[in-house]
């Protein structure tokens, strides 16, 4: 049996992009940025390409010597997406041992630990879930978070398509006249951005954010969606819930500050809380266990 050194890795994985964490047996802590990971749309061979290449360009090495790979991975909620995950980084790394889950359930341990009782995640980012702590199950439930090719209220892939569906009507013009308020959005015309919706919520947010009455009209919307899906989720719960807010939408300060106005105007029992920052740096440490995921989705 080898006396080298291990490492440990850990993933949260999402459609616009995930964080990687490598610890190294001397206590340094690696940090890295790695490519969109997204079960729901992607082979499992070439999310695990992607892992792999992330980690050893990382290493600067062949990525070996890692004791254990621990990921959270937005679509990977299933069974069996989540072993033949599994597979495909194990024909590359024989020796490490590997955990897949759905970014989900990651999170909502990272953020939790092991308590389940009144705890509720409410994520808005490229899709969009409210999850619920069921000690019964003894694992989480999930209310919404259908994923791709669904309506999904509250996720900037939905917001993106509302806002192209508004776009589609205006004159030509005026169309690109709202494209060019921003550079980076003036690359690809509205039948490419159709493939990419999410990159488009944060222009819906800033015209949102300036006054425009049909961006907040549609932001209002998803807010409400979104609300209305929390609401069935905190049926029965206790006075001392704890609900923590996670995802990209909460980076901009317009979304944040309608949904967190909302809740407290509607829920002032509820503590309002943020995820960790670190979160894959969690994912990846001893002793890390995510729960069992269940959802509300026939």
């Amino acid at each position: 049996m080898s006396d080298t050194p291990k490492i440990r890795v850990g993933i949260d994985g999402g459609g616009t992009g995930s964080r990687f964490c490598i610890l190294l047996p001397d206590g340094q802590v690696i940090p890295a940025d790695g490519p969109p990971l997204q079960g729901s749309l992607m082979e499992p061979g070439i999310v695990a390409e992607r892992i792999i290449t992330t980690i050893s360009n990382e290493l600067e090495a062949k990525a070996s010597g890692i004791s254990s790979l621990t990921a959270g991975i937005a679509g990977f909620a299933s069974t069996y997406r989540a072993e033949a995950l599994e597979n495909a980084l194990a024909s590359q790394l024989p020796n490490t041992a590997l955990s897949i889950h759905s970014d989900v359930a990651t999170t909502f341990a990272a953020t939790f630990g092991k308590q389940l009782s009144n705890c509720f995640l409410l994520i808005c980012g490229t899709g969009s879930v409210v999850v619920k702590g069921d000690t019964l199950r003894d694992g989480i439930m999930l209310y919404g978070g259908t994923g791709p090719g669904t309506i999904e209220p509250g996720s900037g892939r939905q917001i993106g398509l509302d806002f192209i569906n508004h776009l589609r009507q205006l004159p030509a013009d005026d169309e690109r006249a709202i494209i060019r308020l921003n550079a980076e959005y003036d690359e690809l015309s509205i039948e490419e951005w159709h493939e990419r919706p999410a990159k488009l919520a944060p222009l819906c947010l800033k015209l949102a954010s300036e006054g425009d009455s049909v961006a907040e009209t549609i932001i209002q919307h998803h807010i409400t969606k979104t609300l209305n899906l929390l609401n069935t989720a905190l049926s029965g719960s206790s006075l001392s819930a704890k609900l923590a807010l996670h995802g990209g939408l909460f980076n901009h300060d317009f979304f944040r500050n309608e949904m967190v106005n909302r809740l407290e105007k509607h829920h002032p029992e509820i503590h309002i809380l943020n995820t960790p920052n670190n979160l894959a740096e969690r994912i990846a440490r001893p002793g890390f266990k995510a729960p069992h995921v269940f959802s509300t989705n026939k």
